[in-house]
């Protein structure tokens, strides 16, 4: 009897552990499964406002650089042109520098001068006007026209420089 008695307690936890575990009543289960897809519901809609506030900083950011980099090109040096240029009757210097490794050919308004490597030109008593220049090199990129003027008692000087075909 007294062998029971111990094996009582142990048979008690025994069935209840093995007892079927009683259901939830179908109306809190509903509620719980309800306040679940609330919570889930209520961490994305924070995640996707977090979202939506970094992308409006980020488009503001945006914004700025845009306005910053229009205001830089507005300060962009301008290269120095005079449509209406009299030149009236004076005249200036012009000198060609090569510092290039190579010959080089400039052509002012179609007359040629060639230029050694590592050398200069100086063209005095060139009339005050507008001109068109071209550098041509072998190795370099096709020249392209230059039109610049030579104002008067100007000495204006033209430093060739490397553009590499491509």
């Amino acid at each position: 009897m007294k062998r029971i008695r111990k094996l009582i307690p142990a048979l008690v936890v025994a069935l209840l552990a093995v007892a079927p575990v009683r259901a939830q009543d179908p109306e809190t289960e509903l509620r719980n499964k309800a306040y679940d897809l609330e919570q889930r519901l209520t961490k994305l809609q924070n995640r996707l406002r977090d979202r939506e506030l970094e992308t409006q900083s980020l488009r503001a950011e945006i914004a700025d650089l845009k306005r910053e980099l229009t205001a830089l090109r507005g300060q962009r040096p301008k290269r120095r042109e005079s449509r209406e240029f009299d030149p009236g009757t004076g005249t200036g210097t012009i000198r060609i520098r090569n510092p290039l490794r190579v010959t080089a050919t400039v052509t002012i308004d179609g007359e040629r001068y060639d230029l050694p490597a590592g050398t200069s030109i100086t063209l005095r008593n060139r009339p005050a006007r507008e001109f068109t220049y071209r550098v041509d090199a072998r190795g370099l990129r096709d020249g392209q026209d230059i039109t610049t003027c030579l104002h008067d008692n100007e000495t204006l000087t033209l430093n060739l420089r490397l553009v590499y075909d491509e």
